[in-house]
């Protein structure tokens, strides 16, 4: 019980980082065997995984250390301050192994500013530990670290962010607020996503300034600063670099062939209705009418989603216009294009106008749905599960449940939070509940990865939640 003590009366760095890298590291470990065993192919160095996403990301990076210049705006370049000194200095497979060192390195210092933030903001040892431990012992966001992508980095950041935010709420110090901005700003240039997080931390210095308005007013030029110099700087490298007006990224349609602006309009039209799955969700709508075999059957669609311009006949038509404008070659494709995009409107504008309540409400409440209560958990390597074996599917099964009840419970115990608690805590849960607002009110994304910035927000929800049942440690 003394050394329990002694762990929960320091919260201090040298003594629980090393916990939280060693418990990393484990679960580190066993994901790293899954996709050794499971996707060999993926890996870079045995142990850099990637996707198809990788390369837009590190190859600009790459061509840069090469010396040719950042020669692509479909991603914004995030990884150029840490890639491209290590490219220069061990290559180009040595650099990107590198980077999974590091952004594993960044992830253990975030769950540790995580718990230092909890406790700040609840004033309970109980639920730094809880935090702490869940957050390291967490799949969710942890398997990104795996990857040659922007999830790992940009969750890392926003959470440093947070952070230094709540430093300048203790110290009122300018230095803490401009570090916030820069790691937002950072965070941005890894995943525009996050660009939602401005406008909310905005109000939360207003509100914490409310009698001090040339306060509130100098807060919000220094925290947004580090965001306008760097985009300054990205728009002006893209105009003379492209000879085009660059304020994030390129249009997707120009970067990916697969992206046409016919594809954007077919998957918002199914967005609107209320379908946002990714199209490699087996069964769903979207697959079948975008990226399904020729004979797969037409999934059930309700009624109420059918209009005077669109039944159930109309979906089928268009999911053929739809493949046969991808088979098609110029001029056909184009004549192809001009029907597809006059379908795809006729049906869109009579959805909006006679399917009012499901568009505006019913739709978005599924949207939330698909994001929050998904019952399944993705991008966990490993062999399907009727392949496992015990110890593989006990794993699985731990992971499922527990993110499930981090999501669940950690959604509604943000919504309880940001109604009762007093205005120097209420405000911080909006970062949250407005990201998810964002992606499933206004964008229908509900993808699992984009609830990986949301996620460590719901772990602090639960361990508060958790520790109001366990009497507080006294003191040494």
């Amino acid at each position: 019980m003394s050394i329990l003590k002694t762990w929960l009366n320091d919260f201090s760095w040298k003594r629980w980082l090393p916990l939280i890298v060693v418990v990393k590291l484990v679960v580190f470990l066993y994901f790293a065997f899954q996709l050794k065993a499971t996707s060999p192919d993926v890996l870079i160095g045995g142990w850099a995984a990637t996707t198809g996403d990788t390369p837009g990301y590190y190859d600009p990076a790459q061509h840069l250390a090469d010396g040719k210049g950042y020669d692509s705006a479909c991603r914004m370049p995030g990884v150029i301050p840490m890639y491209v000194p290590l490219a220069m200095i061990f290559g180009e497979e040595g650099a990107k192994l590198c980077m999974i060192v590091l952004q594993f390195l960044l992830s253990a210092i975030s769950i540790y500013l995580l718990g230092k933030w909890a406790y700040f903001i609840f004033k309970k040892k109980w639920v730094f530990v809880i935090t702490v431990l869940l957050f390291a012992l967490s799949s969710f966001t942890s398997i990104w670290d795996h990857y040659l992508m922007s999830d790992s980095y940009s969750t890392s950041f926003f959470i440093f962010s947070i952070y230094f935010l709540q430093r300048y709420q203790i110290s009122h110090r300018n230095k803490s607020l401009l570090w916030a901005g820069l790691f937002l700003a950072w965070a941005v240039f890894f995943r525009q996503i996050f660009i939602v997080a401005f406008p909310i931390v905005f109000i939360i210095l207003i509100v914490w300034n409310w009698k001090k308005w040339s306060l509130a007013l100098a807060s919000l030029i220094v925290f947004v600063f580090p965001m306008v110099l760097l985009l300054g700087l990205w728009i002006g490298y893209n105009k003379k670099q492209f000879n085009r007006e660059v304020v994030f990224t390129t249009p997707i349609e120009d970067c990916f062939s697969t992206y046409s602006k016919e594809y954007q309009m077919m998957t918002k039209f199914l967005i609107d209705m209320g379908y946002g799955e990714p199209f490699w969700t087996d069964g769903s709508v979207v697959q079948w009418m975008i990226r399904s075999k020729e004979n797969q059957k037409m999934p059930n669609i309700p009624d109420r989603h059918f209009t005077s311009q669109c039944n159930a006949d109309s979906l089928v038509l268009l999911r053929e216009n739809f493949r046969v404008y991808l088979k098609s070659e110029a001029p056909a494709k184009d004549s192809a294009a001009v029907l597809l995009r006059e379908r795809i409107t006729r049906y869109s504008n009579a959805y909006h106008s006679e399917k009012k309540f499901n568009y505006y409400v019913l739709n978005r409440l599924r949207h939330a749905q698909q994001l929050l209560v998904p019952l399944r958990i993705d991008n966990l390597p490993g062999p399907a599960f009727h392949e496992m074996n015990v110890f593989e599917k006990i794993i699985k099964i731990f992971y499922l449940v527990l993110f499930t009840v981090v999501v669940i419970g950690g959604m509604l115990v943000m919504v309880g939070l940001f109604f009762t608690r007093n205005n120097s805590e209420r405000w911080w849960w909006m970062l949250p509940l407005g990201l998810v607002f964002a992606l499933t009110m206004i964008l229908g994304f509900v993808e699992q990865r984009y609830l990986v910035p949301v996620y460590p927000f719901m772990i602090v929800a639960v361990a508060f939640a958790i520790s109001r049942f366990i009497k507080e440690p006294e003191a040494k």
